[in-house]
Order: C-alpha cells, then structure tokens, then sequence
C-alpha cells in the first residue's frame, strides 16, 4: 500500500474532481480513533512525511481513501460505492441516509445494497 503516486489532485476520465476526503477530515478520523502519525505511518507502509502532507492536502482517488479509511479505522470499509444511472421507474427511490429522491435520469450510488445519491452520503451512512 506504499508509493501513492496519484493520489493528490487526480481527475476522472471525464475530466471532473474524484471523490475527495479532505486533510481535515483525515485528522478528524485519526483523532476519533486514537491513531498516531507514526503508526498510521507504518500500518500503510508509508513514510511519517506522507501521512504529514497527506493531512495537509487530502487525497481524492476512492481506491486511496479507501485503504487510509481502512488502516485509520482498522475496519473493512465494505466495498466502492459504484455509479450508476436510473433508467426506469423501477429503481426509483429515495437516498438511504439523506432521504433525497431520485428519479429517472438521476446518477445514483449502489453501496452495500443501498441506493445513495452521492458517495458523501453513502460514506456517512458508514460513519466515515
């Protein structure tokens, strides 16, 4: 898990923002779980120097976040929210943690077998 090359400023194939986790909320989550910069350092593989600008600058690639989620949390986060388009009236329905509705032509995320209308909330019905 060491050698997060792409992991700052990165954008999708569309050329639009991934899905970011701020420096803050970075020190947010180790502070909640009580993890230092020096073990949160070793459990990633990584230098004490990148876990340091890494809380300044955030990380916005989800395969990224996921792994630093991991090793702060010590929990599987469960799997990527994946993206997808509602096409007919049949997978209509509401967000599972903001209640927001979504409707044909709406982009929507499945996560964990839930419908979320973006991956914040599928993150905070998580609780990271």
């Amino acid at each position: 898990m060491c050698g997060f090359r792409y992991t700052i400023g990165g954008k999708d194939r569309d050329g639009q923002p991934m899905s970011s986790l701020s420096g803050l909320e970075i020190v947010k989550l180790m502070r909640r779980h009580k993890v230092t910069i020096e073990q949160l350092a070793f459990r990633l593989g990584t230098t004490q120097k990148r876990v340091r600008q890494i809380r300044d600058l955030g990380l916005s690639d989800v395969y990224a976040i996921r792994d630093w989620i991991q090793a702060i949390s010590d929990l599987d986060v469960g799997p990527i929210p994946e993206k997808y388009r509602i096409h007919n009236r049949q997978e209509e329905g509401d967000c599972c943690f903001c209640g927001f509705p979504l409707f044909v032509g709406d982009t929507a995320f499945e996560y964990a077998g839930a419908m979320f209308c973006s991956i914040a909330c599928s993150r905070k019905s998580r609780e990271w």
